[in-house]
């Protein structure tokens, strides 16, 4: 394995790579916040030179498939089926968008909430890094949910505090909403 490095451009980027590493245990020996950098960028190696050299990774789809690729955890996070990871990589894609940056609509909820009807994991039947990005990116959401929304999105939900109890998010600061 070789140092690594992370800087990302937000808080909501800083707690996904935070959960990533604490849940999989993938090597990053440092991650820092800087609002100057448009996104994710990961530097493998000693190197502070420029990119030339090839070892900085950018993006935040690109970055998190590299950091899963090296966990312990590899397969379950990147999908073992094709099409877990077909809905990791369509995830992943969207990461940037609506979900990332806080314009979150009803109807996005409820076609999640469809989607999750008969299944406890968004790809696959495993916890993926698909559901991590989408935990921390609707966390806000889902955890200001008014009561009267709960029978409206009851897989968000459920799909929500199941992830919430297996990455430990009351150690991470997430809210639970089973309370």
């Amino acid at each position: 394995r070789f140092p690594m490095a992370l800087v990302v451009p937000s808080h909501a980027d800083y707690q996904l790579f935070t959960l990533l590493q604490s849940y999989s245990g993938c090597p990053v020996v440092s991650l820092d916040v800087n609002a100057s950098v448009s996104a994710p960028e990961l530097r493998i190696g000693e190197s502070e030179s420029n990119d030339s050299d090839g070892n900085v990774i950018r993006g935040r789809g690109a970055a998190l498939r590299y950091l899963a690729s090296q966990s312990p955890r590899a397969e379950q996070l990147l999908g073992g089926t094709n099409e877990a990871r077909c809905k990791i990589a369509e995830i992943l894609s969207l990461a940037g968008r609506g979900i990332w940056t806080g314009r979150v609509l009803d109807g996005d909820v409820a076609a999640l909430d469809g989607w999750l009807a008969r299944r406890t994991y968004v790809a696959g039947g495993e916890l993926s890094v698909a559901d991590l990005v989408l935990f921390v990116g609707l966390s806000g959401v889902v955890g200001s949910f008014p009561v009267a929304q709960h029978g409206h999105f009851c897989n968000v939900l459920r799909w929500y505090e199941n992830v919430w109890f297996l990455v430990g998010g009351e150690a991470e600061g997430f809210v639970d909403v089973a309370r």
